[in-house]
């Protein structure tokens, strides 16, 4: 065999596509390990901080306050919005959820996962709010059936092609069981894990994954787009 040329006797053909194959395998679990070991090690850096910052927060600490609120509104607010369809409401029950945590912060116990409490609160605040408020009668109706609509706004579209074919995903998205919408939104707009949307919507972990699968199974069509264009695609 001649290492300066590229013609490899028949015998060794085997044995050359062999050793690429297993150097190839090695390259994309070594890699695909590595990329899982920094999200998980990002994932822990931020439920680290995040037991820190609350721990503050029960302790009087101001600025630890002010970060947990600068880091949640956006995706608290975008939530609250989609179970309220207006957008001071949702304003106000963030604000609402925040001055409750500061008044009763001696309170407060320890949180081990921040975000889905967070966002458990502020469903809980919203349903208090369609049950309870006067000022809100003449909307009522569509105050927190926990239906989520989709709009094109939630989609990250990079191109024109894109969006034509996103289209076609909000039309399946917004066809989709309320609970499963629910599910799904969580999971690939918020972030979630399946632990953790059980805990939003206060359902088991299996009935969590089995919200997602069927929503992800009747967009099977569309998938490879719907990933393309969240802002999680987990």
């Amino acid at each position: 065999m001649n290492p300066c040329t590229n013609k490899v006797p028949g015998k060794f053909l085997k044995i050359r596509s062999l050793l690429l194959s297993c150097y190839f395998v090695n390259f994309v679990f070594t890699n695909l390990f590595l990329s899982l070991e920094e999200v998980m090690r990002d994932y822990f850096d931020v439920r680290t901080d995040d037991l820190l910052l609350w721990k503050q927060l029960i302790e009087g600490d101001k600025n630890a306050y002010s970060t947990l609120f600068v880091k949640y509104y956006d995706d608290l607010y975008a939530y609250s919005l989609k179970l309220t369809k207006v957008e001071d409401l949702s304003h106000d029950i963030i604000q609402e959820l925040f001055v409750n945590l500061w008044i009763t912060r001696h309170k407060l116990k320890p949180v081990s996962n921040l975000k889905p409490y967070l966002l458990r609160c502020v469903k809980n605040l919203t349903i208090d709010y369609s049950r309870k408020s006067k000022t809100i009668e003449r909307v009522n109706q569509n105050i927190v059936s926990e239906e989520i609509i989709f709009s094109q706004e939630d989609f990250r579209i990079s191109n024109e092609e894109t969006a034509a074919q996103s289209a076609k995903v909000l039309a399946l998205l917004n066809s989709l069981p309320i609970r499963v919408r629910e599910a799904i939104y969580l999971r690939y707009f918020t972030g979630l894990d399946y632990s953790e949307i059980a805990n939003v919507m206060e359902i088991n972990v299996q009935t969590a994954q089995n919200f997602v699968h069927r929503g992800i199974r009747q967009m099977k069509e569309v998938y490879v787009v719907f990933l393309s264009i969240v802002p999680y695609s987990i």
